[in-house]
């Protein structure tokens, strides 16, 4: 327990202390936001009534947030310890080692509660979106969403020997759930083989689930149920898969 308090404590300080994971998880949402707020742009929302882009867009926004907080800063904030030979000392001592990764775990369950609650706050009271939903729900399914992101991360840290590896692998990843999970535009105009490839991705069972319940102001329906069983899903696979692909050292 020692082990685990040490380890979450540390992880916590070192992700708010660390500027890249910063940049990805908080400004970068921000930035979005502020930029697209400057177009004058309009959404159709629930019974037709014509709503501000920033409405939709938010969802979106919280769902980039808890993907950034559980898997970018997972993979390069643990990368980094395995390229410098922390792991493997970590590994060598009388530590736990299941201990140490339950830490990193649930720092970032953290983190990502909390970080998605600065991106809500600041499209709900800065940008002025509204809601049509609860904005507990918006975090309790950001929070749901982390271990599938944690899990996916561990893989590419297996895999990746050094912090040079590990960006390009986790862009690959990254790059199509930012396009194709529905955060920036309906994914109803997507060529039918790239949306059905692309609505198993974990962003965008999270991405739907949130504009149901903030956008449409749906509560637990047939359809959200769907996307928090995809979302365990990947999370049960992928922490399968990253058992046997973590390695300690490069």
């Amino acid at each position: 327990m020692r082990v685990f308090r040490a380890t979450l404590d540390n992880q916590l300080k070192s992700f708010y202390r660390d500027p890249q994971a910063l940049i990805f998880t908080l400004v970068m949402p921000l930035m979005i936001m502020l930029v697209l707020s400057l177009f004058n742009i309009h959404v159709t929302g629930p019974g037709g009534a014509r709503r501000n882009y920033i409405d939709l867009l938010l969802p979106g926004m919280v769902a980039l947030t808890a993907t950034n907080a559980g898997f970018n800063s997972v993979i390069f904030g643990i990368t980094r310890y395995k390229e410098r030979g922390v792991l493997r000392r970590i590994k060598a001592s009388p530590a736990g080692t299941l201990a140490f990764i339950n830490g990193i775990a649930v720092s970032r369950i953290v983190v990502v509660a909390l970080s998605c609650i600065i991106t809500w706050a600041i499209g709900r009271f800065i940008f002025q979106a509204h809601m049509s939903g609860n904005a507990l729900a918006l975090i309790a399914l950001s929070v749901v969403s982390a271990p599938a992101f944690i899990a996916v991360g561990m893989i590419v840290v297996g895999l990746a020997k050094n912090e040079d590896q590990a960006g390009p692998m986790s862009f690959l990843f990254f790059l199509p759930m930012l396009l194709f999970s529905g955060m920036f535009v309906s994914r109803a105009g997507l060529n039918g083989g790239v949306a059905w490839v692309t609505h198993g991705l974990p962003m965008t069972y999270l991405v739907d689930a949130l504009q149901r319940v903030a956008f449409l102001g749906q509560g637990f329906s047939a359809s959200l149920w769907t996307d928090l069983a995809g979302m365990a899903v990947w999370a049960a696979i992928a922490t399968a898969i990253a058992t046997r692909t973590w390695k300690w050292e490069s």
